[in-house]
């Protein structure tokens, strides 16, 4: 299965806002960084920020094949030559989800960190119930690395966050 990651841009706001049915589903994927319901107006401060306050983060909107948007990821914590942070990874479409699309995206996401920031080592954390996404993440080579308890204050309360790395070493040619 393949993607392509590109950048995200503020046509794909309604597609992203049609993902989010509910609180929960908003703070599983972006944790307290928006409030519910999801507005173009939060994702415009989001894209703004990316571009003009943070430069050390990237968003993208992932395409399938098709070109259609079926989800997002963020790099964000960007050190080149030292590490990054993968995070809002999310398979939206819920068309796209048990398909393999969790693999191509790490596999698209790793090559562009490891080969346009030069990094070292990607760290991600995710729920630390999401053992779907934490299964994905070992399969693509993310090696388990702890338990931060009650790392994020959500509208649907605290997460502990399971913690994951990888590093330059396990990306396959």
């Amino acid at each position: 299965m393949n993607v392509t990651l590109r950048p995200f841009q503020a046509s794909d706001f309604d597609t992203v806002m049609s993902w989010i049915d509910g609180p929960e589903t908003l703070s599983l994927w972006a944790g307290a960084t928006f409030t519910y319901p999801l507005d173009k107006e939060q994702l415009q401060r989001y894209l703004d920020k990316a571009g003009e306050r943070y430069p050390w983060r990237s968003l993208f909107g992932v395409l399938d094949p098709d070109e259609k948007l079926i989800g997002h990821i963020e790099f964000s914590d960007i050190w080149p030559h030292l590490s990054l942070r993968f995070a809002r990874i999310l398979i939206g479409d819920p068309d796209a989800r048990g398909k393999g699309h969790g693999q191509a995206i790490l596999r698209q996401a790793l090559a562009l960190a490891y080969e346009r920031f030069n990094v070292a080592r990607v760290d991600l954390g995710v729920k630390k119930e999401n053992l779907l996404a934490i299964n994905c993440y070992r399969k693509a080579g993310f090696k388990d690395i702890g338990l931060w308890p009650e790392a994020i204050d959500t509208p649907i309360g605290w997460i502990d966050v399971h913690w994951m790395t990888h590093t330059r070493k396990e990306q396959t040619p």
